[in-house]
């Protein structure tokens, strides 16, 4: 059923099954669904995104990458995708 409803248009589902693929450890196919969430309207699916490209996860771990999924997701409307932004720039401050 949640295959069908994200087929029709309902992100939630398609986060669940983003998540599922997460689990399982597939992950080239949960980014790929994660992205056609975000397409139809769901900019907190960018967030998991960037938590692959944060903790390298499935894929290189590349914070400018994980950066530029949180920074789209906040443009697209996510209030969680703030935080984990705003610690990376704390953190790269800390730096300089």
């Amino acid at each position: 059923y949640l295959d069908k409803a994200f087929k029709l248009g309902c992100s939630e589902a398609g986060i669940w099954i983003g998540d599922y693929y997460r689990k399982i450890k597939d992950f080239t196919k949960a980014i790929d669904i994660y992205k056609r969430c975000f397409q139809i309207g769901e900019p907190d699916a960018y967030v998991k995104i960037a938590h692959f490209y944060l903790t390298g996860e499935g894929v290189e771990k590349d914070t400018p990458t994980a950066i530029k999924y949180l920074d789209q997701a906040i443009q697209a409307g996510s209030k969680i995708a703030v935080d984990p932004l705003k610690n990376i720039m704390e953190k790269a401050e800390s730096f300089v």
